[in-house]
């Protein structure tokens, strides 16, 4: 070599941590990136994570702000652009750093709700959902300092479920020594199920203590878990020696069992009816049962081998069985669910059948071979003969649901419209009955059809003569079925009339009479009086022979001589007479009451049956209205009875007198409840009496409102006419002109003190018609107030023309006189004249032509 001799070699140096300093530096990087990922798998592990219970809303939520602050940390990497694998670049060491001291604060957040959480589970097997929803998160270690202090509770949740476990199995066991059975599941065979109570609760303790073992805390070493694994084990012990046992002991006494139950007659009788019942041991369909759930849910199990055997006839005996089931149940229904009336008409069937059952009540048993076509035939037979009664049942149940639907309603009931009076409704009482009478029709054609299906299902018509009246004695069946139905409907519908006018029952009005004046009487619409035509007697009288009708609607089924539809019996019925009596004796008494207060009214006859226009005659000629004495009198000499204008007052009285009527009949009521049930609705003649009253009131009203009007009006036209009149200009000559202005200054003169004294009592007249409301006419308003003056100056102008006309006065009394002596002096001379005419004297030959000349000559003078 080349260090030789004394000298010392010198070794070759390598230097590790100069050599694999930067590859030492890579892989701790690597280590740390690792790091940095498993976190970040860890917590966007709880994107996904959701709590159940009561808190598990808010701790979803508080879990779901984690997720999204560690996103928030964990996305401040993805904005980087540093290498984060180089050693050299310690960037991704400071966000590193920053990103642990973060994640650490998540963690105690997490620790807290994790907490939270395993306080709300009640169950070991909530405890271990939870911890296994949190994954690996429950192994960081602020996570699993926090969840540390919660295990303790696990231990002693676990501990309390070993022993709930052993009291459960000992609480069977006792119930077995007790009563001999033990609790299972619904459906389940004994022995299976008892099997089954071991499996359930060997699952349920091995699940929580698997996942106790597979939970790798330190705790699941200490005492408290060595402890759980042995109470476990011991409870494994116990079940299994149970199962061993139950196992056993069905084993044992199961050949014998079946051995014995297959040797018995397919049927027995039992019962006074004489039923059938399968005679299939009860034991024997036990281990069968036993042996089919052994083999689906217990194949490890040695099941015996006969019983094995056995139940590879499994489907054969539960075809027989089945099938004489069926046999029994449908042969038991015609012993027990037909009339007698049906029973007989199926009695020779019947006989056949017994006779075909006889060999499976006495000879066959389960083990006879080749059985399966006896079995079968039997029930189709049975099957036959039940599906031919059931469906002439089925028919009668038509017929019998034909007559519920006559009785479901009342022919006639109230109006149901919420919006109009809840009254019977006898608006659409003929569509209401033609309805009805359509719908019995229509069912009467239905039962003759049923009638006839059912004679071809009983094959009435092949029954022998002395059979034939069992026929005869089913119509009558089915006969009482349907006079039932119409007895019900009829009784419905009486009922209802008859309840719905008791006023025991507190009911509402069903019937309304309106009450009208018809002068010169009362009278209620519908009327209430027996005589008059149509009354509400006879309309109620009507709808009971309505009711009553529907029995004639439908033909008898058991028809005899004379009896072609149930009338006969409708009308002899105690009950529907009763109630028929019952509803007439209500209606009496009900018109009876209304009658007597129609009659309370007539005390306010007078004021329709007296005349207006006598009493107003009376009163304003005699101020009064006079007597029967003075009336004859009056009728004889006008003169007899004194006349007496009527004053403000008596005319105040009479309307006073009025309006206290009037005010009296307001009070009437506007409608009469009788006997709770009927309305008489007095509201039209009210109404009409109070039209009445007013009538008589206005009458004094209107003659003083007219006396106003025409006494104001007439003064009106006079001064136009007088003050017209007495401004003409009168010359001297104009005759005509003077005796006009006379005759107006005449006129003025005599209406001046009536009319002086005409305004303050025109006055009074209105105050008292204001009084009671009547409204004055602004014309009227208009001349009172100004004819005062008018007349001031009409009577100025009177006195004015007065003093013009009085020259012109003297001088035409001076030419009248004048012309009276020229009138006196012409008179004279023809008198003269006339005296010397020639048909005076005796010798005159021609006297009529001289008196026709004489008289042309005065005709001319006239």
């Amino acid at each position: 070599s080349y260090f030789t001799g004394e000298k010392t070699p010198k070794t070759w140096e390598f230097q590790e941590h100069l050599v694999f300093k930067r590859y030492d530096s890579f892989l701790e990087r690597l280590n740390t990136v690792k790091q940095f990922f498993d976190t970040a798998q860890q917590f966007l592990k709880l994107e996904k994570v959701e709590i159940g219970g009561i808190r598990g809303k808010a701790l979803t939520t508080s879990i779901n702000k984690v997720h999204e602050e560690f996103n928030d940390l964990y996305s401040v990497f993805a904005m980087r652009t540093y290498d984060s694998l180089d050693p050299q670049d310690n960037g991704f060491l400071k966000d590193y750093e920053k990103f642990k001291s973060n994640t650490f604060a998540l963690d105690r957040k997490l620790g807290a709700i994790l907490t939270r959480a395993f306080d709300d589970c009640i169950v070991t097997e909530s405890i271990f959902k939870l911890l296994h929803i949190f994954g690996t998160l429950i192994q960081r270690r602020l996570i699993a300092l926090e969840l540390s202090d919660k295990m303790p509770l696990l231990i002693t949740m676990l501990n309390a479920e070993m022993d709930e476990a052993r009291t459960i199995f000992m609480k069977q066991q006792k119930r077995i020594k007790d009563s001999g059975k033990a609790l299972t599941d619904r459906n389940m065979p004994p022995v299976s199920g008892q099997l089954r109570f071991s499996k359930e609760l060997k699952d349920k303790i091995g699940s929580s203590v698997k996942n106790f073992k597979e939970l790798n805390h330190p705790i699941c070493a200490g005492v408290g878990g060595e402890l759980i694994v042995r109470k476990y084990k011991e409870m494994i012990c116990l079940l299994i020696s149970y199962e061993e046992e139950v196992f056993k002991n069905w084993a044992f006494s199961a050949d014998k069992k079946t051995a014995e139950g297959l040797n018995r007659p397919l049927l027995v009788r039992e019962g006074p009816r004489g039923t059938l019942k399968v005679n299939f041991g009860r034991d024997t369909l036990s281990i069968l049962n036993e042996v089919k759930n052994l083999q689906k849910d217990f194949p490890a199990r040695d099941v015996p081998e006969r019983a094995r055997d056995i139940f590879k006839s499994f489907d054969d005996f539960r075809n027989y069985n089945n099938s004489l089931e069926q046999t029994v149940n449908l042969y038991n229904y015609l012993k027990l669910h037909i009339a007698q009336q049906e029973y007989n008409l199926i009695d020779d069937e019947v006989a056949d059948l017994d006779e075909t059952l006889q060999m499976a009540e006495v000879t066959l048993t389960w083990n006879s071979p080749n059985i399966w076509n006896y079995v079968e035939g039997i029930r189709k037979n049975v099957d036959d003969l039940v599906k031919r009664v059931k469906q002439a049942q089925d028919n009668v149940e038509l017929i019998r649901n034909e007559t519920l639907g006559w009785e479901k309603n009342p022919l006639f009931q109230r109006v149901s419209d919420p919006k109009e009076e809840p009254l019977l409704n006898l608006k659409d009482r003929e569509a209401k009955k033609t309805e009805r009478y359509e719908e019995l029709k229509e069912a009467s054609q239905k039962i003759q059809t049923i009638l006839g299906e059912n004679e071809k299902l009983f094959r009435a018509t092949a029954l022998s003569d002395s059979s034939r009246v069992h026929w005869d004695h089913y119509l009558l069946y089915l006969d009482e079925i349907v006079s039932n139905g119409l007895l019900r409907a009829i009784a419905v519908s009486l009922g209802y009339l008859v309840d719905e006018t008791d006023k025991k029952k507190d009911v509402k009005p069903l019937f309304e009479a309106t009450l009208e004046l018809f002068e010169p009487t009362i009278i209620y619409k519908p009327s209430l009086d027996l005589e008059i035509h149509n009354n509400f007697y006879d309309i109620c009288l009507g709808i009971l022979d309505d009711i009553f009708h529907m029995g004639a609607l439908v033909p008898r089924i058991a028809k005899s001589e004379g009896c072609e539809n149930y009338m006969d019996i409708v009308n002899t019925h105690s009950e529907l007479l009763a109630l028929k009596d019952q509803f007439i004796s209500q209606l009496k008494l009900v018109m009876d009451k209304a009658n007597e207060k129609k009659d309370t009214f007539l005390k306010y006859s007078y004021l329709w049956t007296e005349s207006r226009h006598d009493t107003m005659y009376y009163f304003l000629n005699f101020g009064r209205q006079l007597t029967d004495e003075e009336q004859k009198l009056l009728e004889e000499d006008e003169a007899l009875v004194k006349k007496v204008d009527p004053t403000l007052k008596q005319f105040k009285e009479q309307i006073d007198k009025y309006e206290a009527i009037y005010e009296k009949v307001k009070e009437i009521e506007n409608t009469k409840i009788f006997q709770s049930w009927f309305r008489a609705d007095i509201t039209p003649f009210k109404i009409s009496l109070m039209n009445c009253v007013k009538k008589w009131s206005y009458l004094f009203k209107k003659h003083l409102l007219d006396y106003v009007k025409d006494s104001l009006s007439d003064l009106n036209d006079f001064i136009e006419r007088a003050d017209e009149g007495l401004m003409t200009q009168v010359h001297e000559g104009d005759y005509k002109g003077l005796i006009k202005v006379m005759e107006f200054l005449q006129m003025v003169k005599e209406k001046q003190t009536a009319t002086d004294n005409m305004f303050d009592p025109l006055k009074d007249v209105i105050d008292l018609l204001r009084n009671y409301g009547v409204e004055i006419p602004q014309e009227s308003m208009v001349q009172l107030k100004e004819l005062p003056d008018k007349w001031a100056n009409t009577k100025r102008l009177s006195v004015t023309a007065k003093q013009q006309v009085a020259p012109l006065q003297g001088m035409e009394i001076g030419k009248l006189k004048m012309r009276i002596e020229d009138y006196e002096k012409f008179e004279k001379q023809n008198r003269t004249k006339y005296l010397k005419m020639r048909f005076y004297f005796y010798n005159c030959k021609s006297p009529y032509e001289h008196l026709s000349e004489a008289n042309v000559s005065i005709e001319e003078l006239e």
